[in-house]
């Protein structure tokens, strides 16, 4: 891994951890970073695992159990655009330790609780934790002289480990059930507690930023909206595109195992390119390939071509998003513009399902790959505009 360059801003961080600003520093800082990024998926990522516990554990209906995943995905979104006004100013390692304490607790109570309400409840205080390790970590690498590989490498080091411990979550559900899938899921969360120490004990302003308020923030969330709601639309039905291939469940399992290995090449690609390629550049061609590859997945029914382009649509989606937040940390280095970015990226793991719900009831599967193509067209109108206003802002910056 190449060595972390820090701004201004970030070696305050590190110097107000440690004592000095030196690059060992950035680099323990960026373990905490991905230590809180990690947490803060644990319930998003696991979410597969979290369901098929919740119906065979507890007996909840399929909808009941879709529900309660969804409303510890909005709890987290709705959390982070909370915080993001005022990140710059509040205590973030406190906020970052409570948040990981909240999400302990939320999942240890759910391994013992057999009602729909009780689950709803300690979900919501999971995802409220969640959304606070969220907007830390988010806000955090917007310091980074270049937020764009420091998003890359942390979201590469989360997919591999998500999908690492999903497979995990399985073995132990098979095993102990749904007490035992939760139980796992609190104790991964508690081995990186100890990394947090690590986050900044203060924000880097002592005002908070008006950045968030400006239409190019606006405009920026709606890109990540529309291109998230597109791109989680197609990846929530993956499975269902694969049922009309010839692959035998081992080959769909092979897949899904590869899909780890496609987000940490697409975040491997970003952090690489995001030094030696115009950020606009690469985005675009990485959204044409986005669409075109849809538009392959949805409508080819051969086994190979299914695993390929499901692995390509991973790799699309872990080399958009840095960049996006990239530009974020750009339009507003003190961090509150990233974290609700960070935000409305999690609530696309509910709007999307829902959009690819109504989509496919009225075009079938086929309709996906013209859904991702509509979304990505109008969410690269929103992002051209805050791309070129984050490029003035650098400029007079």
């Amino acid at each position: 891994m190449s060595p972390i360059i820090l701004t201004d801003s970030s070696k305050r961080f590190a110097e107000r951890m440690n004592g000095s600003g030196t690059e060992g520093n950035g680099l323990w800082l960026l373990v905490a970073v991905i230590a809180a990024y990690c947490i803060a998926f644990m319930g998003w990522s696991s979410q597969p695992e979290i369901i098929n516990s919740l119906i065979k554990g507890i007996g909840l209906s399929s909808a009941s159990a879709g529900v309660l995943a969804s409303l510890e995905v909005v709890a987290v979104a709705v959390t982070a655009f909370a915080l993001a006004p005022r990140i710059a100013v509040l205590p973030l390692r406190t906020l970052c330790v409570a948040g990981a304490l909240l999400t302990i607790a939320g999942n240890a109570f759910t391994a013992g609780l057999t009602t729909f309400a009780g689950v709803a409840a300690v979900r919501l205080i999971a995802g409220l934790g969640e959304g606070c390790l969220l907007a830390v970590a988010n806000a955090v690498i917007a310091g980074f002289r270049n937020p764009d590989r420091g998003y890359a490498q942390v979201n590469g080091v989360n997919i591999v480990f998500a999908m690492c411990f999903l497979a995990f979550l399985s073995l132990i559900g098979r095993a102990f059930g749904h007490v035992g899938v939760f139980a796992a899921i609190a104790l991964g969360c508690v081995l990186f507690l100890p990394a947090l120490v690590r986050i900044p004990r203060t924000g880097a302003s002592t005002a908070p930023s008006g950045a968030l308020t400006s239409p190019r923030a606006y405009a920026l969330l709606l890109a990540m909206l529309i291109w998230g709601s597109g791109d989680g639309a197609t990846w929530a039905f993956l499975l269902q595109l694969a049922e009309r291939t010839t692959l035998s469940p081992a080959w769909v399992s092979i897949s899904v195992a590869s899909w780890a290995v496609g987000g940490f090449v697409g975040a491997g690609a970003a952090a690489w390119l995001s030094q030696r390629v115009p950020r606009m550049h690469a985005l675009t061609v990485a959204v044409v390939l986005n669409v075109l590859n849809a538009l392959v997945l949805c409508y080819s029914t051969d086994g190979i071509v299914y695993i390929v382009a499901a692995f390509v649509q991973i790799v699309c989606v872990y080399f958009i998003m840095p960049y996006l937040l990239g530009i974020a940390a750009e339009l507003d280095p003190q961090g509150g513009c990233a974290a609700a970015v960070g935000g409305m990226f999690m609530l696309t793991g509910a709007t999307g399902p829902v959009l690819g719900g109504f989509v496919t009831q009225w075009g079938g599967l086929e309709a996906l790959g013209w859904n991702m193509a509509a979304c990505a067209a109008l969410s690269f109108a929103f992002l051209g505009y805050a791309a070129k206003s984050a490029a003035s802002v650098s400029e007079v910056a």
